[in-house]
């Protein structure tokens, strides 16, 4: 039997898997999506010019890039690179932006 908690802030039960924190709505307490996903390796093509001697590998469609294994790989490949993970404005001008 799954153990229900009750929420100090908006009186809703929540769970395992389902955040613990709100805002005082009981519809924040959803579940946790993305932190157990799996993780499907892939060749991203747009993080290095194809001519860097790191694009070892081809995505489906011919293209060179390189080999993504998994997201902290990844995470650690943009930072090394000056690239922010996630999206960001339009606003912020002078930096080198990914966008996904």
């Amino acid at each position: 039997m799954e153990e229900k908690v009750l929420c100090e802030k908006c009186g809703a039960e929540y769970g395992v898997g389902q955040f613990p924190f709100c805002k005082g709505l009981p519809s924040d307490h959803g579940t946790m999506s993305g932190f157990d996903e799996g993780f499907e390796p892939y060749v991203d093509t747009q993080l290095l010019d194809r001519k860097d001697t790191r694009c070892d590998s081809v995505d489906p469609r011919g293209v060179r890039g390189v080999a993504i294994n998994s997201r902290s790989e990844r995470r650690n490949l943009m930072k090394s690179l000056g690239l922010q993970y996630g999206s960001q404005k339009f606003e912020e001008r002078g930096k080198r932006l990914y966008f996904v």
